[in-house]
């Protein structure tokens, strides 16, 4: 016999019929709808930052380096704001939209929080950045898991962490090497130093020692810390 669960009774299909219509013909309509650039760095450095909503009464937009959040202006139901000039850095940025917090729905790339969650924006420099990928050897971020019995509060007591080893670096080595720990900050996450901060690209600029052969590589972890 099946799962009572699983079954639709006659006068609950047409219903159901009525409803996938309607979502494939809101789908159709939100495929017709003109592509919209969210989030746009100008050649300037600025950002032009862009919400749809046309029933919304008030929308800004909230940059981490900016004391107070930007007033969007509305035209054809899309709002739009363009900063001053950043420098080159990645960026958080959220919505606020008729006085609620909501993450840019156009941009995947979010930095990730065990408390809240924010919107990513990267302003390119002229000339290679310190975290930019370059054409050096690279080496491999692992990812571990472990239980603690320290740290309070962890689900199980189960936290991750990340370690970054260098080109070149051998396991079976009896040779020790200098090892770096990044601790984030309050409510962030483990992968922070890679995902966000991108130290494992860091440490092999080509002023770095890694990258000048003035050391043996340097190690560096990226580990889960409650403050």
């Amino acid at each position: 016999m099946g799962n009572p669960g699983n079954r639709i009774s006659s006068v609950r299909k047409p219903a159901l019929a009525a409803l996938l219509s309607l979502l494939l013909f809101a789908g159709l309509r939100a495929q017709g709808t003109a592509p919209l650039k969210s989030c746009e760095v100008n050649a300037d450095g600025s950002i032009t930052f862009r919400y749809r909503d046309a029933g919304a009464g008030k929308v800004e937009v909230s940059l981490e380096n900016t004391a107070t959040a930007l007033a969007m202006e509305k035209k054809e139901g899309v709002w739009t704001a363009t900063t001053l000039p950043q420098k080159p850095e990645t960026y958080w940025y959220w919505f606020v939209v008729d006085g609620k917090t909501l993450l840019d729905p156009l941009n995947g790339n979010v930095a990730k929080s065990l408390v809240y969650l924010n919107s990513l924006v990267t302003v390119p420099g002229s000339a290679p950045q310190p975290w930019d990928e370059m054409d050096v050897p690279h080496g491999v971020v692992h990812h571990h898991f472990y239980t603690s019995k320290v740290v309070k509060g962890l689900a199980g007591g189960h936290s991750d962490s990340y370690v970054y080893t260098p080109p070149g670096y051998d396991a079976a080595s009896t040779k020790p090497l200098p090892a770096l720990y990044l601790l984030h900050g309050y409510s962030q996450a483990a992968a922070d130093s890679t995902m966000i901060g991108r130290a494992n690209f860091i440490v092999l600029q080509p002023e770095s020692p890694t990258v000048q052969g003035r050391d043996e590589g340097l190690p560096a972890v990226a580990r889960c810390f409650w403050m």
